[in-house]
């Protein structure tokens, strides 16, 4: 996560206010931690979304209920 923060606010200097998402291999193991990268403004999520159910499971991960 730090390699793709220092990246996503280097991105950020160049592109300003446009949305940054990262795509490299989400899953709902690894969703919660890229989600909490504060200059990420999403998740481009790929096979793991394939399926309803891989979408709601990578959902929850990265973006539990209070």
């Amino acid at each position: 996560p730090a390699v793709i923060a220092a990246a996503a606010e280097a991105i950020r200097s160049v592109t300003g206010a446009l949305p940054i998402l990262y795509g490299g291999s989400v899953s709902a193991e690894t969703a919660a931690p890229y989600a909490a990268i504060a200059e990420i403004d999403g998740l481009f999520v790929g096979r793991a979304a394939c399926t309803s159910q891989g979408f709601e499971n990578v959902l929850r991960a990265a973006y539990p209920a209070p």
